[in-house]
């Protein structure tokens, strides 16, 4: 049963139901979120437990399957009851019953440690679709029988590929409604695992550790800034359970550092 005491989020909507949200509006509503889920998560930088948000405080359910044949797949989220393709360990392909509300993470996530940044930030992402743009979705169960098989199973959920999962924030404006919504889901899942109000008592915690201030990160060469940055990213990872991308592109999109800084994550 899904919770329906969650706090109600009004938005905007263009006429074919696609929200309008600016990041001010995601970014306090995923604080409202974490505060109503755990108050605690507020009042000092912490790691949020994503599943448990997910299954007890959404009454969403997880599930783990081979997403495609390459990987390429990183989550899905059924808007309806129905069918979903998958594939077995041997890249058959199967055709599982699935209901409304079910989250799915590709294996592949699962396997390696270093995943564990990206696994996390799946898990955020696939929420901000449910929450934002299952109205967009949603099919009327008593005509589910006029759908082909086939058909059912591209109306019954939606694939999240590696290029919208925790990429859409390098630039804020796009060209279609798809790139809004993975955009949306995407600035989402940053403000859940990193809520704004204690990603800035981190940053400013460990930008004085690490001997940085906001002067020397808009005068200093690049050069100078290598070492402290990348330990700061580090920092910052570490205490949110996220990447060192999610890390960067967090404090780039809150105004703390420069595109070129950001890229240094990678580096």
């Amino acid at each position: 049963m899904r919770n329906s005491n969650i706090i109600k989020f009004h938005f905007k909507e263009k006429s074919n139901g696609l929200p309008i949200l600016s990041k001010k509006e995601i970014d306090a509503y995923a604080e409202a979120l974490v505060s109503d889920f755990k108050p605690e998560l507020l009042k000092q930088p912490s790691s949020i437990p994503i599943d448990e948000f997910i299954e007890l405080y959404l009454n969403l359910s997880i599930d783990y399957k081979n997403l495609s044949t390459d990987g390429n797949t990183l989550g899905m989220i059924a808007f309806n009851d129905g069918y979903v393709e998958v594939y077995d360990d041997l890249n058959n392909k199967e055709l599982i019953e699935v209901d409304a509300g079910t989250i799915f993470i590709d294996n592949s996530l699962l396997s390696d440690e270093k995943q564990q940044g990206r696994c996390r930030f799946t898990f955020a992402h696939e929420p901000g679709h449910w929450i934002f743009h299952r109205h967009m979705y949603t099919i009327n169960k008593n005509q589910m029988s006029l759908f082909n098989m086939d058909h059912g199973a591209q109306k019954v959920c939606h694939k999240c590929l590696k290029k919208h999962v925790g990429n859409m924030g390098k630039i804020d404006y796009f060209s279609t409604d798809e790139d809004w919504q993975e955009w949306q889901a995407d600035y989402f899942a940053s403000a859940i695992l990193m809520p704004k109000k204690t990603f800035h008592m981190a940053v400013e915690n460990y930008m004085k550790k690490v001997h940085l201030k906001p002067k020397n990160l808009k005068e200093d060469a690049l050069d100078n800034l290598y070492m402290p940055v990348r330990r700061l990213f580090g920092l910052v990872a570490q205490t949110f359970d996220v990447s060192r991308h999610a890390a960067a592109m967090r404090m780039y999109k809150l105004g703390y550092i420069s595109y070129d800084l950001m890229k240094l994550h990678d580096v």
